[in-house]
């Protein structure tokens, strides 16, 4: 994280950022329109791709005093090293804490992630919600048929964002639902067992 800090204005400006913000900036518009500026459907192809992250950084850039691009740079950067710390407790929770720590390090030193994490601002924050939701899927799995609220709830909000900026967030429903086919099996012949009646020997 420090390292990212001090980094951050090493990296410049890459040959779709003004695009991607463009984007954002036709999303605002559309919805501040009432759905009557409908510019943002024939930019480019980037009607097929989630504008979340190209949004809240135009948010972030009317509060915080820092050029929009410098503001990408920090947000993407934080989604990077979000992406590392929840890719070490998906890791963790799998296989123990020496996975968890292998999984943060191979990924900090990965030069792809680290390189790609200040403005790859689709494909970094993609993966990161990603990583995040399957460590919520691992617990949501775990805790059938009776979930944590909070757990759902997080699960549902890191399944959103990555909706919001790409299509292959849909994965994620598909693994949910393959989790809950597998535990129905184990959940029948759990009751199927209760129902047993007890042997007279």
């Amino acid at each position: 994280m420090f390292v990212a800090c001090f980094t951050v204005r090493d990296y410049a400006i890459s040959n779709d950022e003004g695009v991607q913000h463009h984007y954002g900036e036709l999303i605002i518009a559309y919805y501040q329109s009432g759905f009557r500026l409908r510019d943002v459907f024939t930019f480019e192809n980037l009607y097929l791709y989630g504008g979340l992250f190209d949004v809240i950084a135009i948010w972030l850039g009317h509060v915080v005093a820092l050029d929009i691009y410098d503001v990408r740079h920090v947000l993407c950067a934080m989604t990077g090293v979000a992406g590392v710390a929840v890719s070490g407790a998906t890791a963790r929770s799998i296989a123990g804490p020496r996975a968890g720590f292998i999984a943060t390090v191979a990924l900090t030193l990965c030069g792809a992630w680290y390189g790609a994490m200040f403005n790859h601002t689709k494909d970094i924050p993609f993966a990161a919600a990603m990583a995040g939701a399957t460590l919520f899927l691992l617990r949501l799995s775990r805790q059938l048929p009776s979930p944590r609220i909070f757990d759902a709830v997080v699960f549902g909000c890191l399944a959103g964002a990555a909706l919001g900026l790409r299509s292959y967030g849909l994965l994620l429903f598909v693994y949910l639902g393959l989790a809950i086919v597998i535990y129905l099996p184990w959940a029948e012949s759990g009751r199927a067992r209760l129902a047993l009646p007890a042997d007279p020997c």
